[in-house]
């Protein structure tokens, strides 16, 4: 790909990098997620990296470690302001008509816990381990890994209360997939869990095999070869899948690459990248999100992440076919628009989404950071 694609979703992840008195963050986005999004950083982690800003990986994740809660829950996001009231305020002005430009960030920031201070999140601990290991391995700092180890086996000790027959229960907008009312036995926050507890050796090796075990009978679908994402529901999304290929997890990867190239996930359109199949029901989705038009959020609309994440586990599976339908038509979009945007139609041309309620985040460091990471692995 040519290299001004690389420097675009560079510049794109480069806007939303902030220093402050307190340390450098990421925040997700510019307008309406201009907040230090606890999940959005963790996974732009690999993207950080692969510029050489590891800096604000360390720095990020030290602030979180420090302000954890009581229980050892991380800050779900971080900000100056009340992180939802970014978000209305954003859908407020795109409903007017007048610029989303957005509040400014201010030195006194604050850690958040819940979401709309109402809901406990269950991915943030675990994803704080991941990006952990990606600074170390990037820098080879194991000192610094070494030397936050209780910190880190603490947040992973978190997860003890929330065990139902070996596997993690959550509530109600716990994950990425926060749209739609996605709670209960969820495959990638058991995934993610799994993946830690493997790198860090958190479980005895007699552990970690049952805890496998567990998540393949709970959530390996026989039909198609794939893991579905909600125990007890007929949904398979492509995120959990793809990191289970991309990490070797569970599964021999060659065989569920295979099983996913031929599932819906990937062939209803041109090229991969919506979030879950079948879509969800309507009685799925929360009230709020139907008003402001993303009904088929965490569905059928194409994410920046998801595309590049496919392209980057095409690559690694040697499917130079499907790698290279990728890389073209991110190549269409992003010269087209000249930054990376959160959300697409699923049409050919994929145009950034937009309801008279809300415009698509740009840039989006979670879409770039993983186009970024696309493209350093098919280096």
């Amino acid at each position: 790909m040519p290299n001004h694609i690389f420097e675009i979703a560079k510049k794109s992840l480069e806007h939303n990098i902030i220093p402050l008195q307190a340390g450098t963050f990421l925040t997700a986005g510019a307008h309406q997620f201009k907040t230090f999004w606890t999940r959005d950083f963790c996974l732009s982690a690999r993207g950080l990296a692969a510029i050489g800003r590891t800096d604000v990986i360390r720095s990020h994740i030290e602030y979180l470690l420090k302000n954890r809660r009581h229980d050892d829950l991380v800050p779900l996001y971080v900000d100056s302001m009340n992180p939802v009231h970014r978000v209305v305020i954003a859908c407020i002005f795109k409903a007017l008509g007048l610029s989303r430009k957005s509040l400014k960030m201010k030195e006194t920031i604050s850690p958040f816990y819940l979401v709309n201070g109402q809901f406990e999140v269950a991915d943030s601990n675990v994803l704080v381990l991941y990006a952990a290991r990606v600074y170390a391995d990037a820098t080879g700092d194991q000192a610094w890994l070494q030397k936050h180890h209780e910190d880190f086996r603490a947040i992973f000790n978190f997860y003890k209360t929330k065990m139902v027959n070996g596997l993690i229960q959550q509530g109600e907008h716990a994950d990425w997939q926060d749209s739609a009312k996605r709670k209960g036995i969820i495959f990638f926050t058991n995934l993610l869990y799994y993946h830690a507890a493997r790198d860090y050796g958190f479980l005895n090796e007699s552990e970690l095999q049952q805890l496998g075990e567990r998540i393949r009978q709970e959530f390996y679908d026989e039909k198609t070869g794939l893991f579905r994402s909600i125990a007890g529901r007929e949904n398979i999304s492509l995120e959990g899948n793809l990191w289970a290929i991309d990490y070797g997890l569970l599964k021999d990867s060659k065989e569920l690459y295979q099983n996913l190239r031929k599932h819906e996930l990937f062939s209803k359109y041109n090229v991969p990248g919506f979030a879950t199949y079948p879509s969800y029901t309507d009685d799925d989705m929360y009230i709020q999100v139907k008003v402001v038009g993303l009904r088929e959020y965490h569905g059928n609309l194409f994410w920046s992440w998801l595309m590049a994440y496919s392209g980057k586990i095409a690559f690694k599976q040697q499917d130079t076919e499907m790698f290279e339908k990728i890389r073209i038509n991110f190549e269409k979009i992003i010269k087209r628009d000249q930054t990376v945007y959160e959300i697409y139609h699923n049409s050919d041309e994929h145009p950034h989404f937009e309801s008279w309620l809300y415009k698509s985040e740009a840039p989006f460091s979670w879409g770039a950071a993983f186009l970024l990471d696309m493209l350093k692995t098919a280096e």
